[in-house]
């Protein structure tokens, strides 16, 4: 997913399923936006993330296979992403850059 997004992004990637989900909050604090992914079994620390994400005014983009199934599920993010990220993705992550980006 990363080859998608713009190359003048920073990027950091956690692995919530390598990492416990209470890594440091100035890891949130520093983004402008958190993408996240995932299945079904992977809901739960997920939605915990989204939750602090929002607790902090940090945007979420949620998207995979958990997302496109049960987008009814993630009201709570800012943004999904549903089907395929080769398609949606780049144009996407152009939007993301205006002042206000076009819907979700």
């Amino acid at each position: 997913m990363a080859a998608l997004l713009p190359r003048h992004w920073e990027l950091r990637l956690v692995d919530l399923s390598r990492s416990a989900i209470r890594f440091p909050t100035s890891l949130l604090r520093w983004a402008d936006a958190v993408f996240l992914t995932g299945m079904l079994v992977q809901r739960h620390p997920l939605h915990a993330v989204i939750g602090r994400c929002r607790e902090l005014g940090v945007r979420t983009v949620v998207g995979g296979p958990y997302a496109t199934a049960s987008p009814e599920r993630l009201t709570a993010a800012d943004h999904l992403v549903l089907g395929e990220a080769e398609q949606i993705l780049p144009e996407f992550a152009t939007a993301l850059e205006q002042p206000e980006p076009r819907g979700s």
